[in-house]
């Protein structure tokens, strides 16, 4: 079978090529989409926990310019912490939200100790970001 033949056949997911081959082009289907979104995506949580979730990266995020001695920096943290929180509140993600905030007092807790305002900041967001890692992998394992 000729090489343009063969890049002429399209695939399952919705690709196809040029008449010469040379092309690649998604075509997208909305109703697949759909119907993926609504099997494979988590569903919507209630209010309680979207509002849990902005209120607990919103402070995070609060904290984060406290700790440099920043209002602007405090305020768009908390403004992005509340957008992250809100989506992560909406996606069900209470237990992991909890887990992170622990890594990160931790962390804050052992970077305190050295008495170097910068070591807390890093070790802030390394026990962050090892307690988020930990608590993906925990809550893959309790699947």
């Amino acid at each position: 079978m000729p090489l343009y033949r063969l890049a002429q056949r399209s695939s399952s997911i919705g690709e196809s090529w040029d008449e010469e081959g040379l092309a690649l082009s998604l075509n997208f289907d909305t109703a697949k989409f759909i119907e993926f979104a609504k099997v494979y995506m988590p569903k919507t949580q209630n209010k309680s926990e979207i509002y849990l979730g902005m209120g607990l990266m919103g402070m995070t995020g609060l904290a984060m310019g406290w700790v440099v001695h920043s209002p602007l920096l405090m305020t768009i943290a908390c403004f992005l912490g509340l957008v992250v929180g809100g989506f992560v509140g909406w996606l069900g993600g209470r237990l992991f939200m909890v887990i992170i905030c622990l890594g990160v007092l931790i962390g804050a807790y052992l970077g305190y100790r050295t008495g170097d305002r910068d070591i807390l900041i890093i070790a802030a967001g390394s026990g962050g970001a090892i307690a988020g890692f930990m608590g993906a992998q925990i809550q893959q394992f309790f699947r």
